[in-house]
């Protein structure tokens, strides 16, 4: 039986009550349960898809546990829209969310280099370092004489 977790964001009174009847509540919004097997699981699953039409616009849930056959060890459920994407890469559970509007229109962003990755580039590359506009770059450390 492994470890259960949900995490709850603007949710109805009635998702919040129903977890903690189940469950431990060890944060605002976070909900733990040490050992819940996967038929316990499986009915609150069930009931919270009977419930999902009571979900505001940006309401939702997310619920994690230990699952071996799954990549990264970790198996989730997600209801509601959840404000980041969950994608796979390299068999590690990423969190991404788009950029907000005011920082896909800035000028200064587009000039610099926004850090993110083409869709070309390896999951794994990073930006090449830049060297900000008002130093210097450092000097080579070869030395003619």
């Amino acid at each position: 039986m492994p470890m259960t977790l949900v995490v709850t964001r603007d949710v109805p009174d009635r998702f919040r009550g129903f977890l903690a009847s189940c469950m431990l509540e060890v944060a605002p919004c976070v909900y733990l349960a040490p050992r819940m097997d996967r038929a316990v699981r499986q009915r609150v699953l069930d009931i919270f898809d009977d419930w999902s039409v009571l979900l505001e616009e940006r309401g939702g849930l997310i619920m994690l546990w230990h699952a071996p056959s799954e990549p990264a060890g970790v198996e989730l459920r997600t209801l509601g829209d959840p404000p980041h994407e969950l994608c796979l890469e390299l068999q590690v559970w990423l969190s991404r969310r788009a950029l907000s509007e005011s920082l896909r229109d800035d000028p200064d962003l587009a000039a610099t280099g926004s850090g993110l990755r083409d869709e070309d580039d390896p999951p794994w590359s990073l930006p090449p370092p830049s060297v900000p506009w008002d130093e210097e770059p450092p000097p080579s450390s070869s030395s003619s004489s």
